[in-house]
């Protein structure tokens, strides 16, 4: 199922993402670029994942957009603000994908457990954490998923098209070239 929204709130929609400050994976002559909405206690989510890196990797012209969206849980937003706070240790990417592998749900316990693991200054992470822009970044996307009439995780935008759900390699594929073919 894809969705298709009125171009106003879908612009409305885009320049929040766009103001939020949200972590991405840029490359160069890049002509397309995908938002994912996304819960780390979501287990659709972590079952895309590697789907998303995999198509990363394989086409060099596609920007991410990383949509921190936690809406499953206390946990879940605690998990968003130390994600969006590693970026300030460059360790984003590495956190992410950690948490993403978690089997089962994160706790703030397993949350900690793995930012000390890969090597994360704690003491630094937890301050990092109450920085506004964080919170900002996290109520931006919370009102851009509400203008895109979005209630699930995943969700992905593809040119000015929504996919919510989970999504497989060929699936996320034949919405790549649609878009190009557009």
């Amino acid at each position: 199922m894809q969705l298709t929204l009125q171009k106003k709130k879908f612009g409305d929609a885009l320049q929040l993402l766009k103001n939020a400050d949200n972590p991405t994976l840029l490359q160069n002559n890049a002509d397309i670029t995908i938002y994912e909405f996304f819960d780390y206690n979501c287990g659709y989510c972590k079952s895309v994942a590697p789907i998303i890196m995999k198509a990363i990797n394989r086409d060099k012209k596609v920007n991410f957009i990383f949509v921190e969206f936690p809406i499953l849980s206390q946990d879940s937003y605690t998990a968003s603000l130390a994600s969006l706070a590693a970026r300030k240790q460059n360790l984003y990417n590495k956190f992410h994908v950690s948490l993403m592998k978690v089997k089962g749900r994160i706790d703030e316990q397993k949350i900690f457990k793995i930012a000390k693991k890969i090597g994360l200054d704690i003491d630094k992470l937890k301050l990092d954490m109450d920085e506004p822009k964080i919170q900002l970044t996290l109520k931006n996307n919370r009102e851009a998923a509400k203008l895109l009439k979005l209630n699930g995780t995943p969700a992905f935008i593809i040119g000015n098209t929504i996919y919510p759900g989970a999504i497989t390699d060929e699936k996320l594929q034949k919405a790549i070239e649609t878009y190009r073919k557009s």
